[in-house]
């Protein structure tokens, strides 16, 4: 009987040992992803080193399993100079936060500054998808307290959603962000709906299940289903600002046009469609429209898209 302890206490250390080296490698390789290159110069393996450690300390220490302690990451609200109590709400990832670059350069302070009667919230967080901004806007009085968003719900005139083509794969195997817990639910009349909760499963939060749940569900059965989940959670956002923001419109403003979004039943839903594509003809992926990490949008870019959007919205 002791030798048999013995041998399963070995095998219990050599897996533990196997699991945090495979955690580490995962870990390290899906973090230092996107921090290869800064600026056209080569990051330094301490520089590595710190933002791994820092990223770890997020994931691991910080945030909750469910991870929605996020409105640190918010961009500040911009007020336009003439500003006359009508604000717009702007949600989605980092094409909407900003990433790599300067405030001033963002959709939010540009928007305000070109249509300066109104307030802009940006609420778009980096790694973001319809998940957040859905719970974002379920907590809304929970943000509005914090300053995040606006105090008078019924001064808001639009909540505009970005989407970028990978956002439905974001709702399930997703790497880069600790995303909220949820389960189909369906209310009396049969209608599904989404309701988020709190996961008791400490696995959740390594890279090793994340890694190995989007090694799963990417195939052709989950990409429908992927889809089909992203429609839900359209729906339900909009379904949540005609509650907060009842004099409000919702807006699905499409960077992408990737055949995944079903823009006959938005429409049926009431929910406004914009593609990008379709006010203009710029090709948005030239350099000069990169920020400097040669994906996200620059300043340059909201520049040239945000008149031709808010002429769509507001014709």
């Amino acid at each position: 009987m002791k030798q048999f302890f013995k041998v399963l206490i070995c095998n219990l250390v050599i897996f533990f040992v196997l699991f945090v080296c495979v955690e580490f490698t995962v870990s390290w390789n899906e973090i230092n992803k996107r921090f290869t290159i800064t600026n056209g110069n080569e990051v330094t393996f301490s520089q590595r080193l710190e933002n791994y450690l820092r990223v770890v300390g997020e994931y691991y220490l910080k945030a909750d399993i469910s991870g929605l302690d996020f409105e640190y990451e918010f961009r500040k609200p911009a007020i336009g100079k003439n500003f006359d109590g009508e604000n717009i709400i702007l949600t989605g990832c980092s094409f909407t936060s900003g990433e790599a670059i300067e405030y001033e350069d963002t959709f939010g302070v540009i928007l305000s500054e070109d249509f300066d009667k109104y307030s802009v919230y940006n609420v778009g967080i980096s790694g973001g998808s319809a998940k957040q901004g859905l719970y974002i806007l379920q907590n809304y009085d929970y943000y509005s307290n914090k300053n995040m968003l606006p105090a008078d719900k019924s001064k808001t005139k639009y909540v505009i959603y970005t989407y970028i083509g990978d956002h439905p794969a974001r709702l399930l195997g997703d790497l880069y962000r600790l995303a909220p817990c949820f389960k189909i639910k369906r209310d009396k009349n049969g209608e599904e709906y989404l309701e988020f909760y709190k996961s008791k499963n400490i696995l959740r939060k390594t890279f090793i299940y994340r890694f190995v749940f989007r090694m799963i569900n990417d195939n052709d059965f989950y990409r429908i289903y992927k889809n089909q989940l992203f429609m839900l959670y359209i729906k339900q956002m909009k379904n949540e600002v005609k509650q907060n923001c009842p004099n409000a419109k919702f807006v699905l403003f499409m960077w992408d046009e990737d055949g995944n979004v079903d823009i006959k039943t938005l429409n049926e839903w009431g929910i406004k469609v914009v593609r990008l594509k379709d006010i203009s003809p710029e090709n948005f992926r030239e350099p000069k429209y990169k920020a400097s990490d040669g994906n996200h949008p620059n300043g340059l870019a909201w520049r040239t898209i945000v008149p031709l959007l808010m002429k769509e919205l507001e014709k």
